[in-house]
């Protein structure tokens, strides 16, 4: 992990590098769009996970990592608050590892 990573990985800096229509079309080619409104949609988990590996080394829920990924869902999200342990990995588990797999594919570009 690079030295002050924590100062500038958020949800809002991940939304910027994968523009959220992106990481929806992804999702929703995967089949794992919500039929409801929830407190974690797929695409804020989509993110949270995503920052989750840049910060590996840490614990999931006892350092820097969940404040700073946490710190700006209300702004792509509107009123927020944080969830339970037990939502998150519900969350994850319904999201699954293909929209990932599809990002990945509708964002590398091929080495020349």
């Amino acid at each position: 992990m690079v030295p002050g990573a924590h100062d500038v990985v958020s949800v809002g800096l991940l939304a910027r590098v994968y523009p959220a229509a992106e990481v929806e079309r992804a999702i929703a080619a995967c089949g794992r769009s919500e039929q409801r409104s929830r407190l974690l949609p797929a695409r804020l988990v989509l993110y949270f996970v995503l920052g989750l590996a840049l910060f590996s080394p840490d614990p999931l829920f006892g350092s820097h990592a969940k404040d700073d990924l946490w710190a700006s869902p209300g702004r792509l999200m509107g009123a927020w608050r944080e969830p339970a342990k037990s939502s998150i990995f519900l969350a994850r588990r319904r999201l699954g590892w293909e929209p990932f797999r599809e990002l990945f594919a509708r964002s590398v570009l091929a080495a020349a």
